[in-house]
């Protein structure tokens, strides 16, 4: 928890993973106060990060992909078909409430040589390093 002149923001970190192809729901509690939530996304440090939903409404862009839902004060992004490039950052940051921001770390399981059983984990870090030792840069 964070304070500043009479301003108070908390953030929360967790970790939720997913295996490629099949749907994942990241969740985000919110004050009661809270009006709506912004969720964006970033797969490295050395990029932007991209806004999904805009409080509480999916970008356009992204609806093909990305479901948002609320029930109560616990608001869920259901991420459609996981991708490897799903893997990264997500922020949940609230409206109209405290500042109170939730972050996800979110992991893409991918099958490994088509061996049922077996997985490969691809971590944020994993995707850092792939991106920073790729021969393009």
């Amino acid at each position: 928890m964070f304070t500043a002149s009479n301003v108070s923001f908390s953030r929360n970190v967790t970790s939720e993973s997913a295996i490629e192809g099949a749907n994942a729901t990241l969740h985000c509690s919110t004050s009661q106060s809270a009006t709506s939530v912004d969720w964006r996304f970033v797969m490295s440090v050395n990029e932007t990060d991209r806004q999904i939903v805009k409080r509480s409404e999916v970008e356009e862009q992204y609806k093909q992909r990305f479901r948002h839902f609320k029930h109560g004060n616990i608001y869920t992004l259901v991420i459609l078909r996981a991708r490897r490039n799903d893997t990264g950052l997500y922020t949940c940051q609230e409206n109209g409430g405290q500042l109170k921001e939730h972050q996800i770390n979110f992991t893409v399981l991918i099958p490994h040589d088509g061996v049922h059983g077996k997985m490969t984990l691809l971590s944020v870090n994993d995707v850092y390093d792939i991106i920073n030792n790729f021969p393009f840069h």
